[in-house]
């Protein structure tokens, strides 16, 4: 049976956070349901056939939120977390904290290393660096390698932007306007390919194959006063073209996502400014 998360839901007012594991035959079963007195309560049924039902009739496990609930299993057969839930729910350690730098700000996570483990890197804005910090396969890291980038970096995205098949980190750098690009060499090697013009004050950055050749091109938001704007810069897979800015008719421009919204093939434009605007920008092609 292939079993897959299909709904979350987290309630302010009851207090109670619920989590749904979906089958192949449509059914689903609460996996965690908690409210403040640890009983666990019925979801319902999420249909993967494309419908919206929701029949309310799909098969429980109950658990009274007993603590010493360890060698309890649940439908998935899985021992229990000796935390209250039943067995299947996420049981976290104890956090740990990587030292990186100071004001680490964005994250991006990867093989950068291509060791089979996922890497983190964060941009460090007081600093004007980047850490990365490779997995050690075991939960733990290695001690932070860093590499100089622009002014104030904020946002900050792992993607193979040179075409090697290797993740490469591309930061917004909101103190000098630019974005710059750390290219991946392989096996724990790396080198800064240089910074590029971006809008003012870019504070979010994504990649998009935007006019179609095949390469990563790189969008930031740009926080700037009055007409905020999106920067857009085609990639060449060795270099970054002049940034092509978009007004957004907001200001402020925060957040910016790439994503495919009119159902053409092409990845658009969503941004969001603090102030509770959208504005989306639709890919007419070739950049």
């Amino acid at each position: 049976m292939n079993q897959r998360f299909v709904l979350a839901l987290a309630s302010m007012v009851l207090g109670g956070c619920s989590l749904g594991v979906g089958n192949d035959d449509g059914t689903s079963y609460t996996v965690g349901n908690s409210d403040a007195t640890g009983t666990m309560d019925e979801v319902g049924t999420a249909d993967t056939d494309g419908s919206e039902s929701s029949s309310g009739t799909g098969s429980t496990s109950s658990d009274t939120g007993d603590s010493s609930d360890s060698t309890d299993t649940g439908p998935m057969g899985l021992p229990g977390c000796n935390n209250g839930f039943v067995p299947g729910d996420y049981c976290p350690g104890v956090a740990t904290t990587v030292p990186v730098g100071t004001g680490a700000t964005g994250v991006a996570v990867a093989d950068y290393d291509g060791d089979g483990f996922d890497d983190v890197a964060t941009s460090l804005r007081e600093i004007g660096q980047v850490a990365i910090v490779h997995s050690l396969g075991t939960g733990s890291f290695a001690t932070p390698v860093t590499f100089p980038v622009g002014a104030n970096p904020w946002g900050i995205v792992a993607s193979d932007i040179t075409g090697d098949g290797k993740p490469e980190i591309a930061t917004a750098d909101y103190g000098n306007n630019t974005v710059t690009v750390i290219w991946n060499k392989g096996a724990g090697s790396y080198q800064v390919i240089g910074q590029f013009g971006a809008g003012e004050s870019p504070i979010h950055v994504v990649t998009a194959d935007f006019n179609g050749d095949g390469n990563m091109d790189v969008a930031t938001s740009n926080e700037m006063q009055g007409n905020a704007t999106v920067s857009v810069m085609l990639s060449t897979g060795n270099s970054l073209g002049s940034p092509i800015g978009y007004g957004s008719g907001e200001s402020d421009v925060i957040g910016v996502e790439a994503v495919e919204l009119n159902g053409d093939g092409k990845p658009d434009l969503i941004a969001a400014n603090e102030y509770g605007g959208l504005a989306v920008m639709l890919n007419l092609g070739n950049g």
